[in-house]
Order: structure tokens, then C-alpha cells, then sequence
């Protein structure tokens, strides 16, 4: 396989295409979520089901593939850190305060 084929070019300049298109909609979720969570609290659906409310910006961080959470856990009330792959978020939502 020889990036001299011009075929095998053509086919990686698709999948270059492709990867650029997927970063800057990342970029673009990534900037949107941001704008969500400082309007906040949020609500995070995620692709397993799971939920996570973010009650303000302190609360989160969200970097290029990530959101960086404290979550107060269930048993014994303290704060906890959760990393959800922003790929993986289904939706987010403002919920009403």
C-alpha cells in the first residue's frame, strides 16, 4: 500500500476529511456544552442511560474529549469525581430552576 497510488490517495484524503469535520464538530459541541453548564444546572443523558446533573460551573470542567464532574454520591454524601466521555453524552438539557 503506497500513498503513490493515487486511489489509495484519494482514500486518504477522505479519511482525512472525515477526521478534521469530526474534530471541529467536537470543538463545536465542546463549546456549546461549555455555554450550556455556565447558564446551568444541566442535566447529562448519556448513551448508557445514565444521568448526571451539573448544579453549576463549579461543578464541571469539560476539556477537548471530556467533562470532568463532582457528583455526591448516593451512599454517603460526599463529592466524588466522574470523567463522562463527551462522545458518549446523548444529550444535556437546562433544567428548570
Amino acid at each position: 500500500m503506497s500513498l503513490s497510488d493515487p486511489q489509495q490517495l484519494e482514500v486518504t484524503r477522505r479519511k482525512l476529511d472525515l477526521l478534521e469535520s469530526r474534530i471541529e464538530t467536537l470543538q463545536s459541541e465542546n463549546e456549546e456544552l461549555n455555554e450550556l453548564i455556565k447558564e446551568g444546572p444541566v442535566l447529562i443523558k448519556m448513551n448508557n442511560g445514565d444521568t448526571f446533573e451539573i448544579p453549576s460551573p463549579e461543578f464541571a470542567v469539560v476539556s477537548d474529549l471530556r467533562v470532568h464532574l463532582l457528583v455526591r454520591s448516593e451512599s454517603d454524601g460526599k463529592l466524588r469525581a466522574k470523567i463522562l466521555s463527551l462522545v458518549c453524552i446523548c444529550s444535556a438539557k437546562l433544567l428548570v430552576s
